[in-house]
Formats: C-alpha cells, structure tokens, sequence
C-alpha cells in the first residue's frame, strides 16, 4: 500500500471493531482517518489522511502505528484522529 502512495496506519485491538477486544471499537479494515498531531501540527508524518489496514499486538491499548518505507522517517507522535466519513 505505501509504495502505491496510500499512508496505511495499525491501531491497537481495542480501537478495531473486527479484533476480539473490539467491542463498540470505533475503527474497521479500509476506514479512513484524518490524524491531526498535537505535538507536531505542521509534519506531514503525524497529519492527513490514512488507512485503517492492520491491529497490533494485543499487549498495546490505544495507540496506533503508522507505517513508513524508511525507518529514517520514523517519529513518535501524540495526535488526534477522527473517522473521515
């Protein structure tokens, strides 16, 4: 997906209604978000539009993981998401 150009994102279980501790989750497989970072609001790699494509290991509680094709690109970020109908 990322090498087509599509920014895929991971959340946790808890936030993926397909996932076994998904009840009442508010995301699915091909839902897209808009992310909007509060500690980085002007980098592109913490804001704009993804799409939902994976959960993470169930050790982990709302979070989520975007993926980048360089590790160099990698940035620890807290933002805001919401569900782009």
């Amino acid at each position: 997906m990322a090498s087509e150009g599509s920014r895929p994102i991971a959340f946790s279980q808890d936030l993926i209604s397909w996932s076994i501790y998904g009840k009442n989750a508010p995301f699915d497989a091909g839902d897209h978000v808009q992310l909007v970072s509060i500690d980085y609001p002007s980098d592109p790699r913490c804001n704009g539009e993804f799409i939902v494509s994976d959960t993470m290991n169930a050790r982990f509680t709302m979070r989520g993981d975007i993926f980048f094709m360089n590790r160099i690109d990698n940035l620890s970020c807290h933002a805001d998401v919401y569900l782009i109908p």
